[in-house]
């Protein structure tokens, strides 16, 4: 099996969206009125993209994860380390505003001095991918093409601000040049030596600002706000929806790639507030939050903690009071303006399996639920140990994969189509293809039965095909799932097929012995 597909047992999920604006039109001189949300047609909102690029950019992820290598062949870590490679990040957005998007990598898993994030560009002339920028992962970007980026370290006598750069796209070199920066001095913090001269608004702070040539010059805080605001002004801050950099991760944008007609989809960054998309259909850009109230200090696996909640323009759409410790996902996909979904995964700390997945769609500032995945498999398979991940969504399908695990010896994965129809999303395919890998030692040829059972000829079990004993082999190739009911396709070491049913329970009493499942390769059949 792909080794990706095994990262799916431990899938960590997100948010996304396509971009909404609000449309406005003339009414006179200098002044305009809000344009009414389309009635009649509704306007598509799904982006095409640039599918050589997309390509170009998951063979540079691919490399870095499986090799360690930057595009240029240096390595990405070197011997300090902390996590796996997955702690890191990276992003697909257009942070120069050029209308083209860039791969951002953000690496935080090292220490202090190796930690980066390198902007990378495609060349369609070439089929290049070329380093754009390096800067610290400090950096905010803004919609103007002014990069602003804090200081690692604080060396200043000062805090009232914390030392920063200023960098500024330029469209000719394609890159981001440096164009000031700032710091400042404290009284408080000079214990004596303030240059109170310098002082020249008394308010015990003086700032330092440079230009492009690193050239300081002291200045009042008023003089401070100025500088600062001839460079940001406006400006909006760019939403940047980083993701774990992981093999499933890679995976959702490969499926972007190979499935025509695919939504891109917005990952919702914990603590960071989208402001670009319209979720409601009103024709306003909402403001979407995902937000911990307490974060779990002893989790390792990833953003976990207590009271979650997603809200929508300050107020609560979804909350959970949990007693335990979990991680929400949440990915924004906007197919026009009347459709816009939210896909929320929770997770348990305990365990790192998911306890809830499902489909929402805002109305009036609340998230209403249109497609609950989490119920659709637990109705069809028992005790399940699993993990599961919406591919990439097109207007009318998409496929939800799954991956089961058994008692940590095997996996299984396999995928559930949904189509909307009706106006709803339902659940249309239900007999998938079935793979299994064993971890602990290499038996994907077939699955030992641990006691004897009946294998039928169809899925109604009524009528016998063969009998498998206690230590003989079978292959698992199909898993049907309908109405609560699950059956195996089962084939036999002679080559006879069959239909296995899912046993009711996990543990099996049969002849005063408690067995698990049918096979001592799984804790349960499915």
């Amino acid at each position: 099996m792909n080794k990706r597909i095994l990262t799916l047992l431990l899938t960590t999920l997100c948010l996304l969206t396509a971009t909404g604006c609000t449309q406005t039109k003339e009414t006179g001189a200098g002044e305009t009125t809000k344009k009414e949300p389309e009635t009649v047609k509704e306007v598509e909102q799904t982006p095409q993209i640039d599918i050589e690029r997309y390509q170009a950019y998951i063979t540079v992820l691919d490399n870095i994860i499986e090799n360690n290598q930057w595009p240029n062949g240096t390595a990405v870590l070197g011997d300090t380390f902390f996590g796996p490679i997955s702690d890191n990040q990276f992003a697909i957005c257009d942070v120069d505003q050029d209308e083209k998007e860039e791969l951002l990598v953000r690496i935080t898993n090292t220490d202090m001095a190796g930690m980066i994030e390198i902007v990378f560009d495609y060349d369609a002339a070439t089929n290049q991918v070329i380093e754009q920028w390096t800067t610290w992962p400090g950096v905010i970007y803004y919609n103007n093409g002014i990069t602003h980026i804090e200081a690692s370290h604080n060396h200043t006598e000062g805090e009232a601000i914390w030392p920063f750069t200023l960098c500024q796209y330029n469209a000719q070199k394609d890159t981001f040049e440096y164009v000031g920066g700032a710091y400042c001095q404290d009284r408080e913090w000079t214990f004596g030596t303030f240059p109170d001269a310098e002082d020249l608004d008394g308010d015990g702070v003086i700032y330092y600002i440079s230009d492009s040539n690193n050239e300081d010059k002291s200045v009042t805080k008023e003089e401070y706000d100025a500088w600062l605001n001839s460079y940001l002004g406006d400006a909006k801050k760019l939403y940047i929806p980083y993701e774990r950099l992981s093999f499933d991760n890679i995976d959702l944008l490969q499926q972007l790639v190979d499935t025509k007609g695919a939504i891109k989809s917005i990952n919702l960054v914990l603590e960071e507030t989208i402001l670009e998309y319209d979720i409601t259909g009103d024709g306003e850009e909402d403001a979407i939050l995902i937000h911990c109230e307490e974060r779990d200090e002893y989790s390792d696996w990833g953003d976990f903690g207590y009271r979650w909640s997603v809200s929508i323009n300050g107020r609560n759409a979804y909350e959970i009071q949990n007693v335990g410790s979990v991680m929400l996902e949440a990915r924004l996909y906007q197919i026009n303006d009347k459709r816009s979904y939210l896909s929320i995964k929770q997770h348990e700390q305990n365990n790192n399996d998911i306890s809830n997945y499902a489909l929402y769609q805002a109305s009036e500032n609340q998230l209403e639920e249109v497609c609950n995945f989490y119920d659709d498999i637990l109705d069809s398979a028992h005790n399940f140990h699993y993990g599961a991940q919406l591919l990439a969504m097109k207007k009318d399908s998409f496929k939800l994969r799954c991956s089961n695990q058994f008692n940590a010896t095997a996996s299984m994965v396999w995928d559930m189509e949904y189509e909307y129809k009706d106006d709803k999303w339902i659940l249309s395919k239900n007999e998938h293809p079935f793979v299994h890998e064993l971890l602990a030692e290499d038996k994907r040829d077939g699955m030992t039965a641990n006691q004897d059972f009946i294998v039928y000829k169809s899925i109604t079990c009524d009528e016998e095909a063969f009998t498998v004993t206690k230590g003989q082999v079978v292959t698992i190739d199909k898993i049907y799932i309908k109405d609560g009911f699950i059956c195996f396709k089962v084939t036999s070491a002679e080559g006879k097929e069959g239909w296995l049913p899912d046993p009711e329970e996990s543990f099996t009493e049969m002849n005063g012995e408690w067995l698990e499942g049918y096979f001592e390769e799984a804790m349960f059949a499915g």
